[in-house]
């Protein structure tokens, strides 16, 4: 990753749920009540200041926005601290009001 001078201290990994509309019959798909339609319930995780994607997962439609997060999170800090073994640099982390319950 490529950090401006700005933020070159600070990860700000950035977590957001959101629906995937889907055509016809398609496996996982089920209602979700937040959106009020039938879909996937999508997760899409990226670092802030940079814009770049760091995992996007297809849901089943009935999944609550902050189910499966925690085991995500780990993966993906995971793969920034073996990424980044040089000088430490503080993570925060940034979701919508469903990740506060996140156990």
């Amino acid at each position: 990753m490529f950090f401006s001078d700005a933020h070159s201290q600070e990860i700000l990994i950035d977590a957001d749920s959101t629906k995937t509309d889907t055509f016809g019959k398609q496996e996982d798909v089920d209602w979700i009540a937040h959106y009020g339609s039938v879909g996937y319930h999508s997760i899409v995780v990226n670092e802030y200041h940079t814009k770049i994607l760091l995992a996007a997962f297809l849901r089943k439609g009935n999944t609550c926005s902050a189910d499966e997060c925690v085991a995500l999170m780990e993966e993906i800090l995971n793969r920034i601290s073996k990424t980044y073994l040089g000088k430490p640099r503080p993570i925060k982390f940034r979701g919508d009001a469903a990740f506060l319950t996140m156990n």
